[in-house]
């Protein structure tokens, strides 16, 4: 019984930390009039090209990522802002963190001032479509071949979330 409690204390305590005090596992989902009146800023925008890395065969845009804002719902700023994303320097995953694809759209909630822009699922960011299927090689290039020093690309490994 005491080895149960103790296995249990610790999967709590592994379970229970993030950047806004809530893991995907335990953060409370609010609705959208919540999100929306906690938020410093909420814009609608376009995730672009850029750093990616592999996340369970998914190239995910790394950190920090740039977004191509169609409109500002609460807040202002320039036509493109930065976000941090679920992955850093291509090797840490945060499972409370996004994972933009580039050219996906994506509604961002952020409690942030400045850029780039912390954001997260437990903040109520979300996309609001999918990323366009790119085309082969043969037919666009320009998007498979990265130009030289911009574009670097690293392979991590998904981890289920806690829960």
């Amino acid at each position: 019984m005491a080895m149960t409690s103790l296995s249990a204390a610790v999967l709590i305590v592994a379970c229970s930390g993030s950047s806004h005090g809530s893991s995907g596992g335990s953060c409370a989902a609010l609705s959208p009039a919540g999100y929306f009146a906690r938020a410093r800023v909420v814009f609608v925008g376009t995730m672009l090209t850029g750093r990616t890395a592999d996340v369970g065969g998914v190239s995910v845009l790394v950190s920090p990522a740039r977004v191509r804002v169609t409109r500002y719902l609460k807040g202002g700023g320039p036509g493109v802002v930065t976000v941090a994303t679920g992955v850093a320097s291509g090797s840490v995953v945060n499972e409370d963190g996004i994972e933009p694809q580039a050219g996906q759209p994506w509604k961002i909630y952020t409690l942030s001032r400045r850029m780039p822009y912390q954001t997260s699922i437990c903040d109520g960011s979300t996309p609001t479509g999918k990323a366009p299927v790119r085309q082969a090689a043969a037919e666009q290039p320009e998007a498979i071949v990265p130009a030289p020093g911009r574009v670097r690309t690293a392979a991590v490994t998904a981890t289920a979330p806690h829960g």
